[in-house]
């Protein structure tokens, strides 16, 4: 089994914190929402908030694999804005974040020689860019649904019932 370099394990580090901070960013989306009254939206950044969390646990458990324990950074948390369409829009944003760091991590692992790493890095970026298209989709939707009368409360209620 290759080493890890130095840079590639600052970078996934860094990375790990960043999906952390994303996770505390869509659990305030989810009380915010909650607080509000949506429960649709509230249930789906909710599901978010854990999804994200179990995506830097993911790359926690890869460093553990090549027997390195991980430097825990303080998770880089933003501050999200109020109201749905908002928090949608702030949602596609912190995917677009994560797919930059993934890319980052691709092209360092290519930069360091270290092609296992590359390929398992490439499959999370090929997912990531999946989430990112969809947070886009979503925060689209909302918008629009917000631009017509009653149309997000339904959006809502379509959320809570059948998800995302």
């Amino acid at each position: 089994m290759k080493a890890l370099s130095p840079e590639l394990k600052a970078a996934i580090e860094k990375h790990i914190s960043l999906e952390y901070g994303n996770s505390y960013a869509y659990l305030f989306a989810y009380q915010q929402a909650r607080a509000t009254g949506w429960e649709g939206f509230s249930k789906k950044w909710k599901e978010d908030s854990i999804d994200e969390a179990k995506h830097a646990q993911n790359f926690a458990k890869y460093l553990a694999k090549k027997n390195v324990i991980a430097s825990m950074l303080t998770p880089q948390i933003a501050e999200a804005p109020a109201g749905i369409p908002a928090l949608a829009a702030f949602a596609a944003m912190l995917e677009n974040e994560t797919e930059d760091s993934m890319a980052e991590l691709v092209e360092i692992a290519t930069r360091v020689s270290d092609p296992a790493a590359a390929q398992w890095l490439s499959e999370k970026l090929a997912a990531q860019e999946t989430e990112r298209k969809q947070a886009e989709d979503f925060s689209k939707l909302v918008n629009e649904a917000a631009a017509q009368s009653g149309a997000l409360v339904i959006l809502d209620r379509q959320i809570e019932r059948k998800g995302w």
